[in-house]
């Protein structure tokens, strides 16, 4: 009996110092990714870093457009297209006024996030007022968020969700986090939907 004891006392043991190997837990970790789109940087954990390649298109930058476009690594299918809009903003709310006497200028930056899944098309939206000193750039103003999906006949996002905050709830900043979910529901397809991230300028210092 005594020995019985023993033996199970010494498996019970090695069961606890045996190291995990919890394959499904490991993949669900996902590292934070640096997307440089033109002025501004995003940072999300939407994507691990080493399955997908990112280019960005620079031909409209005069015009205030850069199109950052996510490949899978392996297929090379495109899995998300991210816009960068820029236009220059003189006539400024009373709210933004406030840091013109800095001089410099002020831009209205949309930042627009597309994916594809199945046969709907998704953006999420969010749009800022920017403040560029020369020295440095900051966000004055969050215009808002908007998560919809483009004109179907066929699907629908339904228990659409977006928002944004900024550290601290305090403007001026660096940076926004923004977040967009729904579900898309249709004849053949009922999948959830989640993108999420920050931004901030490119001359920050991130």
């Amino acid at each position: 009996m005594k020995k019985k004891s023993i033996l199970c006392l010494l498996i019970a043991f090695s069961l606890l110092i045996m190291p995990s190997n919890n394959i499904t837990e490991n993949r669900g970790i996902k590292e934070s990714t640096k997307i440089v789109i033109g002025d501004t940087v995003l940072e999300t954990s939407d994507y691990n870093k080493s399955d997908i390649c990112i280019s960005r298109d620079l031909s409209q930058k005069n015009e205030g457009i850069v199109t950052v476009t996510i490949n899978d690594k392996d297929t090379g299918k495109i899995l998300e297209l991210i816009t960068e809009e820029k236009q220059l903003k003189s006539n400024l709310n009373n709210s933004v006024k406030r840091s013109s006497l800095l001089g410099g200028y002020h831009y209205i930056y949309n930042i627009r996030r597309t994916c594809q899944e199945g046969p709907a098309t998704i953006f999420l939206d969010c749009t800022v007022y920017m403040h560029d000193s020369g020295f440095y750039t900051q966000v004055d103003e969050v215009l808002g968020t908007n998560m919809y999906i483009a004109s179907s006949t066929d699907t629908t996002l339904e228990n659409v969700d977006s928002y944004w905050s900024v550290p601290n709830d305090v403007f001026p900043t660096a940076e926004v986090n923004f977040y967009g979910s729904g579900v898309i529901t249709g004849k053949s397809i009922n999948k959830p939907v989640i993108m999420s991230g920050s931004f901030y300028s490119y001359s920050s210092g991130h």
